[in-house]
C-alpha cells in the first residue's frame, strides 16, 4: 500500500523567479478549467486516459506547460469528475430509497478551478514498500456516508433540539480525522485500515450476541442480554473494532492480500462478514488490565 507524505516548503524566490512561478501557476489553472469544460461538454468524462489523449497536445501548445504538468492536468480533472459522479449515484440511490428529496447538483455545471496551485514532481519515492509489514495495524470504523444513513428528523418537523443535533453532526470531519491518523501512522511505520461499523456498540465481545436491547435506552452502559456482560458502550465498541482489525490482519497474513476498507456494496458479503464477527470472542486473559492486576 502506498502512502503519500506531504511536506509544506516555503520557496525563497527573487522577483523574476516569482513572476515565472506565478505565470506557470496561472497557466496550470487555466489548463484545468479548459479540460474541465471539455469533459463537461463531452458527457462529463471522468476517464483520465481519455482526457489526456484528447487534451494533452492542446495543453502543451496553448498553455506551454512541461510534459509532467500536462499529464497531471487530465488526472486532476478526471479525479474531480469521478468524485462528483460518485456523489450523484449515491444521491440517486438515497432519493430512490426515500432518504432525501434533494437532488445533488454538483454536475449541473462544469467544475471550476479557482486556486492557482499546481503540483511539482520531485523524483524520489517516499511510498511504503509492499513487502514490508507495519509495526502495528490501527483499525478505524468505516464511517463513509454515516450522515446520510443516520436516521434524523430534518426540516420543519425537527425540533430546536433536533436541529442543533443535526448541526453538530454535520460538523463531524470523519474523513479528515481518518486522513490525519493514516498520515501519522505511516510516518511511524504503521498502517490504518477501515473495518465495518455495523453493530460495534450492540454486539457483545465475549459471547457474540447482538441486539439493540444490549444498549438500554441507547445509554452509555452496555448490558448483554445473553451473558449479562457489562461495560461502557464505548469500550465495547473499541473491543469489537480491535477484534475485527485482528481478523483483517489474520487474513492478510494467510492470503497476502490486505483489505483496507470493507466492501459495503455486496449484501451477501456483508452478511458473511457479520457472521464471522459474531464468532469472535474477547478474552479477559489478553486484556492489559489483567496483566496490571496480576
Amino acid at each position: 500500500m502506498k502512502m503519500t507524505l506531504t511536506a509544506k516548503l516555503k520557496l525563497q524566490t527573487g522577483p523574476e523567479q516569482f513572476q515565472a512561478l506565478r505565470k506557470t501557476q496561472l497557466a496550470y489553472r487555466d489548463a484545468l478549467n479548459a479540460v474541465s469544460q471539455y469533459a463537461f461538454a463531452h458527457g462529463k468524462i471522468s476517464n483520465q486516459r481519455t482526457l489526456q489523449r484528447q487534451m494533452y497536445d492542446e495543453i502543451r501548445l496553448l498553455y506551454q506547460l512541461p510534459a509532467q504538468m500536462a499529464c497531471n492536468v487530465p488526472r486532476q480533472v478526471g479525479a474531480t469528475y469521478k468524485t462528483l459522479w460518485t456523489k450523484v449515484k449515491q444521491n440517486a440511490k438515497m432519493r430512490k430509497q426515500g432518504r432525501t428529496k434533494k437532488r445533488y447538483k454538483g454536475l449541473d455545471t462544469a467544475p471550476k478551478y479557482v486556486s492557482p496551485t499546481l503540483t511539482y514532481n520531485y523524483q524520489r519515492d517516499y511510498s511504503l514498500k509492499s513487502d514490508q509489514h507495519p509495526h502495528s495495524l490501527i483499525g478505524l470504523e468505516n464511517l463513509t456516508d454515516i450522515r446520510e444513513h443516520s436516521k434524523r428528523t430534518r426540516g420543519k418537523h425537527a425540533s430546536k433540539k433536533q436541529r442543533r443535533a443535526n448541526q453538530h453532526a454535520s460538523r463531524w470531519a470523519f474523513a479528515e480525522l481518518h486522513s490525519i491518523l493514516a498520515y501519522k501512522a505511516a510516518s511511524a511505520g504503521s498502517l490504518t485500515v477501515k473495518v465495518d461499523a455495523h453493530f460495534t456498540s450492540q454486539a457483545c465481545p465475549t459471547c457474540g450476541y447482538t441486539s439493540k436491547a444490549n444498549r438500554p435506552a441507547q445509554g452509555l452502559l452496555f448490558v448483554c442480554q445473553s451473558c449479562h456482560y457489562m461495560l461502557h458502550a464505548d469500550l465495547v465498541g473499541a473491543r469489537n473494532i480491535a477484534l475485527r482489525t485482528l481478523l483483517i490482519r489474520q487474513a492478510w497474513m494467510s492470503t497476502g492480500q490486505l483489505s483496507v476498507a470493507p466492501d459495503v456494496s455486496d449484501g451477501e458479503a456483508k452478511a458473511a462478514r457479520l457472521q464471522k464477527y459474531a464468532e469472535l470472542r474477547w478474552s479477559p486473559d489478553t486484556s492489559p488490565l489483567s496483566f496490571d492486576m496480576g
